[in-house]
């Protein structure tokens, strides 16, 4: 039961820590729609976008949490 309760505090924390580094850089849902046309412009598939948008999101997150010194 605790590790259940520590799997969902623990996806909430992260999901918190998420919303604010996306307010820090000014990204809006807007603007991951215009990537996600952009994308498909380029004529890769729905996988494939995904893979892309989530790959960029991780890198900048991780970027803007390094520059904590923990």
């Amino acid at each position: 039961m605790g590790v259940f309760m520590g799997i969902i505090i623990g996806l909430i924390a992260f999901l918190i820590l998420f919303l604010i580094f996306m307010l820090n850089f000014g990204i809006l849902p807007k603007d991951i729609k215009e990537l996600w046309v952009e994308l498909g412009r380029n004529g890769l598939s729905r996988n494939n976008k995904i893979r892309v948008v989530i790959g960029i999101f991780i890198a900048l997150f991780l970027g803007w949490i390094q520059r904590f010194d923990w």
